[in-house]
């Protein structure tokens, strides 16, 4: 009975949340952000349980391909020996994005432990140690989030193909994103930072930096969604195929849920089905 209540609800404003039971002892919230607790203690007495995404910071995928590839295009398999050299030089300028989101979560980091160590200062109350001999908010076990947006138009670009025209193209959008989330991996041990990669809630970064990349690079209006004159241009959000891919709906949520495992922090799917 609850359920079917729950989804009338759902049906009607979208309000509920579904979360599915897979043994793992999870938190989500903000429509797709996620952890997993390993904690025994937390799990044992869950009125400690603290979740934090301190911040996110948002990779832009396309810019990285018209930086690696700025007047051509390679084609082939990823795994093609005679494409390795110009994959290489993309895979490069995403690990120069790594560095500079990392970089931005230090020195933020930093600056709020400034702000929430000092009596005086306007973040000392969730910064303070509490009655259960924990602060509110630990910086250091928080969770420092790297986003990624246009996959789709990074392929695009390289290849003169979209992600779900393509099975060698899907599977390299594929590759793209494992590298992105090894790095992850190697950086949160190097720098003592929880970094977990999330499917950014991009959907204002998704035309502001397609509008400053339409300015940067004139290469881009050929893959840019939208108006690429107006105020419509937008970017793919993060893994997805284009919204107006001639794609039905249950592919695109097989194909789409492929990356869901590389995504530690909250993947999601929209299905438009407002219109039928």
């Amino acid at each position: 009975e609850l359920l079917k209540y729950a989804c009338e609800i759902a049906s009607e404003n979208g309000s509920p949340y579904f979360i599915f039971d897979r043994d793992d002892i999870s938190l989500a919230a903000c429509c797709r952000l996620k952890t997993e607790i390993t904690d025994q203690g937390m799990i044992l007495h869950p009125e400690k349980l603290r979740f934090a995404g301190i911040q996110n910071v948002t990779i832009n995928l396309p810019q990285c391909a018209y930086r690696a590839f700025p007047n051509n295009k390679i084609s082939g398999s990823f795994l093609d020996t005679k494409n390795a050299d110009s994959m290489e030089l993309f895979l490069e300028k995403i690990d120069q994005a790594f560095h500079l989101a990392v970089k931005a979560h230090l020195q933020k980091k930093k600056f709020l432990r400034m702000m929430m160590e000092n009596s005086d200062g306007p973040l000392w109350q969730i910064g303070k140690t509490a009655q259960d001999g924990r602060p509110y908010v630990n910086l250091d076990e928080g969770t420092y989030l790297i986003g990624l947006i246009g996959l789709n138009e990074a392929v695009q670009h390289i290849t003169g193909k979209q992600l779900h025209e393509n099975e060698d193209i899907f599977k390299l959008g594929l590759k793209i994103v494992s590298f992105m989330s090894l790095k992850c991996r190697e950086y949160s041990k190097k720098f003592n930072l929880k970094l977990s990669l999330e499917e950014s809630p991009a959907e204002s970064a998704a035309g502001r930096l397609a509008k400053i990349d339409l300015q940067e690079f004139p290469d881009s209006k050929k893959v840019i969604k939208g108006n690429s004159i107006g105020d419509e241009s937008y970017y793919t959000n993060s893994i997805h195929f284009a919204a107006a891919a001639p794609v039905d709906l249950i592919t695109r949520i097989i194909k789409q849920s492929k990356f869901h495992p590389l995504i530690k922090s909250g993947a999601i799917i929209h299905a438009f089905v407002g219109e039928s």
